[in-house]
């Protein structure tokens, strides 16, 4: 049972049944994927042309993050300092100070590695059935 909020009845049976997510089709393991995501900026925002502070949050339940990078043209990954986690259960919390080199649109990108040395896994996917995944992609406006 991934998240009871009251019991009403308990039924003992003599062989493993899935509960009701499970019933559902979602995974009986639910691992929790690392995941990284920006929190600022925001996906349209227009920002001015100069220094940008960026950063977010990363996640990878009990194996832990051990590193955070960004891209901001799909080539060149750069990392991105976070800080500590308060423990091992919350989200470690990241930040960069990034500089186009000139106006136009970009294409941000994140990911994170986990404490097992597993990076994110890039290939999008929605979060039926066993959790969510791909990179977090925001789209910016650098002007002056």
């Amino acid at each position: 049972m991934k998240g009871p909020k009251w019991l009403d009845t308990i039924e003992l049976v003599n062989h493993e049944t899935g509960g009701y997510w499970e019933q559902q089709g979602w995974d009986h393991n639910a691992v929790v994927k690392t995941t990284a995501r920006f929190d600022a900026p925001r996906d349209g925002d227009i920002l001015k042309l100069g220094s940008i502070e960026i950063g977010g949050v990363a996640f990878a339940g009990t194996r832990g993050i051990t590193k955070v990078e960004y891209t901001t043209n799909d080539t060149t990954w750069n990392e991105a300092p976070f800080d500590q986690p308060l423990s091992e259960l919350t989200w470690v919390l990241w930040h960069a100070t990034w500089t186009p080199s000139s106006e136009g649109a970009y294409r941000l990108r994140v990911r994170a590695t986990d404490g097992s040395g597993k990076v994110q896994d890039g290939q999008g996917s929605a979060s039926y059935p066993s959790g969510a995944s791909g990179y977090h992609t925001i789209q910016v406006s650098v002007s002056k």
